[in-house]
Formats: C-alpha cells, structure tokens, sequence
C-alpha cells in the first residue's frame, strides 16, 4: 500500500498536475472572497459603491498576491 504525501510533498515533487488543480481551486476561492468584501463594504456604506469594478480588483489582487505568496513559501524551493 502507498504512503499518502501531504499537500506540500506533492508541491515540492513539483507535480504539475496538482499545482494547476490547487491554483484553480485558489483563484475560485479568491473570487468569491473579493465579492463576499465588496458586499460587506457596500453594506456598511448603505449604498452600492462607485468606481465598484476597480474596488473589486484592488480587493482580488491584494487576496491573490498574498495567497500565492503563501503557496510559494509552502511550495518547492
């Protein structure tokens, strides 16, 4: 039977199949957490924002930026 190897394992054997699937998975989870901030921003405003569409993309690049900084640190060196 095979040993089971940890996500950051998998990562430092440098799979690509595994990282393009975690990347996915990463940037579907970003978009919604982007959207979920924006609503809450504009909740707490009391009306929707202007300029919303550039909110949105500074909010996804600063979560995407340090996310994939993470994935890098946890990845292979």
């Amino acid at each position: 039977m095979a040993a089971r190897r940890s996500l950051a394992d998998a990562l430092r054997a440098e799979e690509p199949e595994l990282e393009i699937v975690l990347f996915t998975i990463v940037g579907v989870a970003l978009y919604f957490a982007a959207d979920w901030a924006l609503r809450t921003l504009e909740r707490m405003h009391g009306a929707p924002l202007p300029y919303r569409n550039i909110i949105y993309f500074v909010i996804i690049l600063a979560l995407a930026l340090a996310s994939f900084e993470m994935l890098e640190r946890i990845g292979p060196r």
